[in-house]
């Protein structure tokens, strides 16, 4: 959907949840990485009136009761899986793109991702690039973009939120 259909639809829903197939050309050095992926699904969240931080407050809530759920369902199968596994805490991290930029030049976001033992909004990104939202722990599990069990998961938050 393309961004004036969006801003058309938010006149008369003021909250717009979108699930979009996306296919994206990365560069030559980022091909081996398990960090970019090329084909992927996106959720756009479009809120009438909301500032960035209401966006990510929102993300956030959503990914942290997506965890909940799946610890509900399947808590002792992830645990097989992955031994570390834990519901993040709210608020993740904040972490500025051109802090870590200077920090670790062009490998940030794999140094980023190593360390990292919570989720954080990687925020104040340059034009061009992409926001990322990112944890070892979710690499670890292995969780699928395409899963309907994840779809299914944040359909129920929608609702329980008062969403569509």
């Amino acid at each position: 959907m393309d961004i004036y259909t969006k801003e058309g639809f938010i006149r008369v829903c003021p909250r717009i949840f979108i699930f979009s197939p996306n296919i994206r050309f990365e560069e030559q050095s980022r091909a081996s990485t398990s960090n970019h992926l090329i084909e992927f699904i996106q959720l756009d969240l479009e809120v009438m009136d909301a500032k960035r931080e209401d966006i990510l407050e929102l993300i956030e809530k959503m990914i942290v009761d997506a965890f909940r759920n799946l610890d509900e369902k399947f808590g002792k199968v992830l645990r097989v899986m992955n031994a570390k596994f834990s519901i993040p805490e709210i608020p993740f991290k904040h972490v500025k793109y051109l802090d870590v930029y200077r920090m670790y030049c062009n490998d940030f976001d794999s140094i980023l991702s190593r360390k990292a033992t919570q989720p954080f909004c990687l925020i104040d990104i340059p034009t061009g690039k992409i926001s990322v939202v990112t944890t070892t722990q979710t690499v670890d599990l292995g969780i699928v973009y395409k899963s309907v069990v994840i779809k299914e998961l944040i359909e129920e938050f929608l609702k329980d939120q008062g969403g569509i």
